[in-house]
């Protein structure tokens, strides 16, 4: 058997690249986590708790379209609470916050698209360049997260029905609808990502940014897919050491925190537990922009692997190359 040419490690290597050599991009990184990681296994994994949990329903649905619906709820709670016009000006402001980061998120994909690219702009740049692509961002992100509540929606019916019911005919259909839930919802956001690469890469319309999408994972699904898991992957291995670093980084912490205790000062133990506190959240927030980075970064390396006239036409998948080459 031929030994097949390393495609994928070659696009991971040249994501990693950009992510690394353009730090700025991290920023990007960051605020487009409000809309999206960029990764498609993790959101399958994600959607499925959520559907499993099925406590409430229109809660479920809720907090798949929008992170952080449980602490807005508990908001609005204590609003009553207060005067109406200082309600009604504190709502208003928190809403045009919300609009507000919204609106950077998508300017920060596309940003974190075209940014990945051959030509580095510096970050102000970069930003005035992908405005003209907000709407289309806007466009797919909406299309995406309302498919994904359907989604949760009808996976979630028939978990219902199992937990009324709990017979083997409940249990098969609960089992049919996860297996066809997985993945769809992992095709439904490399679709999405594939839709969101082009748009800003080609400078189309949304209807052909989703067209050339689909034309490319009909062409390369295998590939998608194989690409999307192996990308969980790294992150989560990634994940992994970040949590073995906290742990090990725990260790002088109680040694800190058993001396500030027993010394009896509490300026030196706020101090300790502000920095340690601030410290952890450094890093899960550098991590969690360097991951989103890298993944945006490595999409768009796919897409363009895909889309050239001549590799584009080879097959990418690992598993097909290596049972037929």
């Amino acid at each position: 058997m031929k030994k097949t040419a390393p495609i994928y490690r070659q696009l991971l290597r040249d994501a990693w690249s950009v992510t690394w050599e353009r730090k700025s991009l991290w920023v990007f990184g960051l605020l487009a986590g409000m809309i999206s990681t960029g990764g498609v296994v993790d959101v399958a994994i994600s959607g499925m708790r959520r559907a499993a949990l099925a406590g409430s329903l229109f809660k479920n649905l809720l907090d798949q379209s929008f992170i952080g619906y449980a602490y807005a709820s508990q908001f609005f709670l204590q609003l009553q609470k207060i005067d109406p016009r200082e309600a009604t000006g504190f709502f208003t402001v928190v809403v045009l916050v919300i609009i507000g980061l919204v609106c950077t998120g998508i300017i920060s994909q596309a940003a974190l698209i075209h940014g990945s690219g051959a030509t580095h702009l510096p970050p102000y740049l970069l930003r005035r360049h992908v405005l003209p692509h907000f709407w289309n961002v806007l466009l797919i992100d909406l299309a995406t997260k309302a498919i994904s509540v359907m989604l949760i929606f009808v996976t979630s019916l028939p978990v219902f029905s199992f937990l009324l019911q709990r017979d083997g005919l409940s249990s098969s259909v609960l089992f049919l609808h996860f297996l066809i839930f997985i993945p769809t919802i992992i095709i439904l956001h490399i679709l999405s990502m594939l839709a969101l690469v082009a748009t800003v890469e080609k400078n189309q319309g949304v209807l052909a940014s989703i067209e050339q999408a689909w034309d490319l994972f009909r062409r390369q699904w295998l590939a998608t897919l194989e690409y999307g898991f192996l990308l969980f992957l790294i992150v989560l291995i990634g994940g992994l050491l970040l949590a073995a670093a906290l742990t090990l980084g725990a260790i002088p912490y109680g040694a800190l925190y058993a001396l500030a205790a027993t010394s009896g000062s509490i300026p030196l133990f706020f101090t300790i537990n502000t920095l340690s506190a601030l410290g952890v959240l450094i890093l899960l927030f550098l991590f969690g922009s360097v991951a989103i980075t890298f993944q945006y970064s490595a999409w768009r390396q796919f897409y363009k692997r895909a889309e050239h006239r001549t590799f584009g036409q080879r097959t990418f998948s690992k598993i097909r190359r290596t049972l037929f080459a």
